[in-house]
């Protein structure tokens, strides 16, 4: 009972860290920037800044954020439109980071949480199950389970736009539930189909 209550508290922490990562990247001006500027010709009427240089920045906030929290792959901001278009992206691939340009953002209208995202009202957080990363539909090599939490983004808390989402490598959350078990014991971790 008592391993069970530790590694449940494990995970719950590790969760609530995930929730509060979200909620700060949501709070970047320039995603809500993104939504002003794309309402109004590329233009953010608030104060005349240019959808390209929002995307920058937010691309200079998400590499940032990358650097200093390793336990994260992805960061990505989507839109509803164009198939859920991503809008901007940046990732850790071999251990580097970088920018992913325009040409090579991915349509993700097609995955599970797609749909289940577009749903949330204003400020819910989601939490996907833990799985295989896909890339282009594939599953991507080396393997790497991962799980996605998000925040959508709303225009004017009425009308949703899209959504921020990090994919967080699940190999941190596993060698921390696993850390320092008694040798006469095993974990396993079970999803609730099991």
């Amino acid at each position: 009972n008592n391993e069970i209550v530790t590694r449940a508290a494990v995970i719950a922490d590790e969760l609530d860290r995930s929730r509060n990562d979200i909620n700060f990247l949501f709070s970047m001006p320039p995603v809500q920037g993104i939504v002003r500027a794309t309402n109004n010709e590329g233009i953010d009427p608030l104060d005349g800044t240019r959808i390209e240089q929002w995307k920058a920045q937010l691309q200079t906030i998400f590499v940032a954020f990358l650097e200093t929290h390793p336990h994260i792959q992805q960061i990505r901001y989507i839109g509803i439109d164009d198939e859920g278009l991503e809008l901007v992206r940046a990732e850790r691939r071999s251990g580097n980071i970088q920018i992913v340009p325009e040409a090579l953002l991915q349509e993700k209208s097609g995955n599970n949480y797609f749909t289940d995202i577009v749903r949330l009202k204003p400020r819910q957080v989601y939490i996907s199950d833990i799985n295989l990363n896909r890339e282009f539909g594939d599953l991507e090599y080396p393997y790497w389970p991962t799980y996605r939490v998000s925040t959508p983004v709303f225009f004017h808390d009425t009308e949703i736009f899209g959504f921020v989402i990090i994919n967080i490598n699940a190999e941190s959350l596993f060698a921390k539930f696993t850390a320092n078990v008694s040798q006469n014991m095993q974990l396993y971790l079970l999803d609730s189909d099991e």
